[in-house]
């Protein structure tokens, strides 16, 4: 799309809005709470929720899209809002876009960034209700066209790094950087040497898409319906380790060129990986280039192989309307991630987007639910709004996740951002609020697995993405009718894998990152092994449980015997056994002893030892196995043999029973390589 950051736009109120059927509680439209009037803002707003004072409920912080100020909205506890911004120094009027939030210097507290028109804001949380603006100090200099920022650990080290995205109209020369932290309240401009390119994107997020452990990073680039087809595809750079990013978008099958402007991560399916959405311009338009598919948003199902196929023809999200923000959530708390997304844009005349909810059926398929629950952005007179910016979160702690849209202006009518909460009367839920002791304590990355009656659902604790937007950090997951989440697994940044059972359902768990220690049990510490034959295998089998809370890292097998490994290196998960198999081969006779050291993670017993023994013996072959004389049993021998199968020849013979047959053939393997008498 154009970059239209200096329309203006109106805010005034938030609208409590809701349906009124059974699944919903009904809403109705408020002044702006406790009286309070916002300026007259244009752009493209972004917002993002958050707990900035450490009080137990999400605060809003609103980037204003023009040249006023930013709101920060905080919150009561009970969904009402007061605007603080002013006295916690974050007003800032600068022509404001996207934020996010989270700890940079791991002290306990969220800091914000906010994406600008050229100079960017980083604001480090003080701790006391007020905010320092660090952008300088701390290596955010660069001046461009920002849209979204986005927050993650692509280095694994504790700590947040940052990427900023931007957004300019000249073709190969867009915008984005990648910034790393230093510890020290200081960034590193590493753009360079991560290989992530310079393209004109609205929305950005982190995500694991490959289940591997590091961040790998989607950028949802504009402009696909007038500049080349290589410009503008959802791009992914995949993360190789050592801050080095490679852009694998076409193998991965994120070729489509398109105006993508807002993204969202959910497992829909349940598989265990992450799909996505992302919405475009819509089919209201007709394409520069001819192609109609340039125009339509994109449902990108993650085939767990390092691909990704565009499903969304077979789910059937239409009408497709033009798109800006989107969020996944569990709207009625059933187990399953739900879709909704927003749009419109004055400036190519498209108000026919009066946002969009899509139920997931719990079968792969979605089913249109905007009005049932209430969620049409619409103003008094019906009238769809400039819905821009999502952001999800449950501002009221009721177990439902509430929905903030940051809506633009219009130049002929009043726009105002909604807040929609909504409660499902039947369905249970659980959260998590998560603190990184040795991952970042923003804990972003941190992956949680919650599984009852077989099915598992996977959330990732995420920064940016929608468009100029952040949700909560706190994760919320549904439970329908139980009343506990019978396993839930924390999948931290760090590795670390912590294991909770039988949760309580319908209340907040906060979990603190613990380094939970395996603990290696085996089967035996002695090998007895008595006789043993010179030159044969002799094979052993070893099982090693786990019967700690941690993962059990074997990362190397030592001995002083003649052993051959079936590995050397292998994880054993929490509960679980794995069988290791070895073989000795003695080349001499007599007594022999030795010992094998199992190296691992368990911090009681790194250095497990088994001790080995027996006596090696020499076991001669019959004489009659050497068929050419020569005095050892060999090939020849063999093939000698082979000839003479399933005959009467009384030299190849060796059973005595009057053929040569697998009775013959079983004494002379056992013979092969012995020596003779």
């Amino acid at each position: 799309m154009r970059r239209y950051g200096r329309l203006s736009y109106l805010f005034a109120i938030f609208v409590l809005a809701t349906a009124s059927s059974g699944h919903a509680q009904s809403g109705q439209k408020l002044p702006f709470p406790h009286g309070i009037a916002l300026d007259f803002m244009g752009g493209i707003p972004g917002a993002a929720m958050f707990d900035y004072d450490n009080d137990g409920d999400l605060d809003i912080y609103f980037a204003n899209g023009g040249l006023n100020k930013n709101y920060l909205l905080e919150n009561d506890g009970k969904g009402n809002f007061v605007d603080v911004a002013g006295q916690a120094g974050v007003a800032g009027r600068a022509e404001s876009h996207g934020v996010a939030t989270a700890d940079i210097d791991n002290d306990g507290d969220a800091d914000i960034c906010v994406a600008n028109n050229l100079k960017n804001y980083l604001y480090l949380n003080n701790g006391d209700g007020t905010f320092t603006d660090i952008a300088e100090s701390a290596g955010i200099t660069s001046r461009f066209f920002s849209s979204s920022p986005a927050f993650a650990d692509i280095d694994n080290d504790g700590y947040v790094d940052l990427y900023i995205a931007g957004a300019d109209l000249t073709y190969g020369k867009g915008s984005g950087e990648m910034f790393l932290n230093n510890q020290d309240l200081t960034f590193t401009n590493i753009t360079g040497q991560t290989g992530t390119a310079a393209t004109y994107t609205w929305a950005v997020r982190f995500c694991d898409y490959d289940n591997d452990g590091d961040m790998d990073l989607f950028t949802a680039n504009d402009q696909g319906i007038a500049q080349p087809d290589e410009w503008s595809p959802v791009i992914l750079y995949r993360n190789d380790g050592d801050l080095k990013f490679t852009d694998v978008t076409r193998s991965a099958g994120l070729g489509l060129t398109g105006s993508w402007m807002g993204l969202a991560f959910a497992d829909y399916d349940l598989d265990g990986d992450f799909d996505f959405f992302v919405t475009n311009v819509g089919d209201g338009f007709v394409d520069v280039k001819g192609k109609q598919e340039y125009l339509l948003h994109a449902f990108f199902r993650n085939n767990g192989n390092g691909t990704f196929l565009n499903i969304s023809e077979n789910l059937q999200l239409s009408p497709w309307h033009f798109g800006w923000g989107t969020v996944f959530t569990d709207i009625e708390n059933d187990g399953d991630m739900d879709l909704y997304y927003v749009g419109n844009f004055e400036m190519l005349n498209s108000y026919n987007n009066p946002g969009h909810l899509f139920i997931n059926d719990g079968n792969k398929n979605f089913i249109e639910g905007t009005d049932e629950y209430g969620l049409r952005t619409i103003d008094e007179s019906g009238t769809p709004t400039i819905a821009v910016g999502v952001a999800a979160g449950d501002v009221n702690n009721d177990g439902h996740v509430d929905l903030f849209v940051a809506n633009g202006a219009h130049s002929s009518f009043r726009s105002y951002p909604l807040l929609f909460t909504e409660k499902y009367d039947t369905n249970n839920w659980i959260r998590f609020k998560l603190e990184g002791t040795i991952s970042n304590r923003s804990a972003i990355g941190a992956k949680i697995k919650v599984t009852n009656d077989g099915k598992t659902q996977t959330q990732d604790v995420a920064s940016g993405a929608s468009s100029f937007s952040q949700n909560s950090l706190w994760l919320t997951f549904g439970l329908g009718i139980k009343r506990e989440a019978d396993l839930v697994k924390i999948h931290w940044p760090s590795g670390i894998i912590q294991t909770l059972e039988n949760l309580d359902a319908n209340k907040t768990h906060n979990i603190i990152e613990v380094l939970e220690t395996p603990k290696m049990v085996l089967s035996t510490e002695q090998f007895s092994l008595g006789d043993v034959e010179v030159r044969r295998k002799s094979e052993m089998r070893l099982t090693l449980q786990n019967d700690g809370k941690g993962t059990l890292n074997v990362t190397e097998l030592q001995s002083d015997l003649p052993l051959v490994f079936s590995e050397v290196s292998f994880v054993v998960p929490p509960g679980e056994s794995h069988v290791l198999t070895f073989e000795l081969t003695q080349a001499l006779a007599g007594d022999f002893s030795g010992s094998i050291n199992i190296l691992s993670n368990d911090p009681e017993n790194s250095v497990a030892t088994l001790s080995v023994s027996g006596t090696a013996i020499v076991v001669y072959a019959k004489p009659k196995s050497d068929f050419n004389g020569d005095n050892q049993i060999s090939l020849t021998d063999f093939i000698a043999f082979a000839g003479a199968f399933n005959s009467d020849n009384s030299t190849y013979d060796l059973s005595g029973n009057g053929r040569v047959d697998f009775a013959d053939f079983v004494i002379f393997v056992q013979d092969f390589g012995r020596p003779l008498e």
